[in-house]
């Protein structure tokens, strides 16, 4: 955590560190100075010195004790995120029914027109039957994910395959079915 103080950020570990290496050195300019042996010249003079100094110190390491304290969460609550969570992706409208054999006759045409590595994805997503998630294409192992995103890019463009959102993946499924 992180607090800003003067414009300058001050993080609580360190502030507590400080403040007390501050106690530990205003009891040390205390002790010093009733030992006798004065600091600044006088017996007197540098006694009331040392005190004054020690007290300044001992000020100062309570303030930052204070700070570095009151700047803890309060809970362990997960910060909120970095940016807002985008609204849920419309769903994409379900292809109107159609004939079997219409539908087959279509499909044949537009497979016939694929780039080699589309129809390879496209009658493996046709065999596996219903709806796929992408993660579980990628693990199939006959393309890269990178691969696989792209064909199925070209794939939806071309209104083959339908992709939905599914956690951190997508389902897809297929658009003449």
């Amino acid at each position: 955590m992180k607090v800003r103080t003067g414009g300058r950020i001050v993080r609580t570990r360190d502030a507590l560190a400080f403040a007390v290496v501050l106690l530990a050195g205003a009891v040390a300019v205390v002790l010093l100075s009733l030992q006798g042996g004065g600091m600044m010249g006088g017996m007197m003079g540098g006694a009331m010195g040392a005190m004054a100094l020690g007290g300044v110190l001992f000020f100062v390491a309570i303030a930052f004790l204070v700070l570095a304290l009151s700047s803890r969460p309060a809970s362990a609550a997960p910060p909120p995120p970095p940016y807002p969570s985008p609204p849920p992706a419309p769903l994409a409208p379900e292809a109107p029914p159609v004939s079997d054999a219409t539908a087959s006759a279509v499909e044949a045409a537009l497979v016939k027109l694929l780039d080699e590595d589309e129809r390879l994805l496209y009658t493996r997503l046709r065999d596996a039957g219903a709806a796929v998630l992408q993660r579980d294409v990628v693990a199939w192992g006959t393309f890269s994910a990178a691969k696989v995103t792209r064909l199925l890019d070209r794939l939806e463009k071309k209104g083959l395959v339908v992709r939905e959102r599914h956690g951190m993946t997508n389902r897809i499924r297929l658009a003449y079915r």
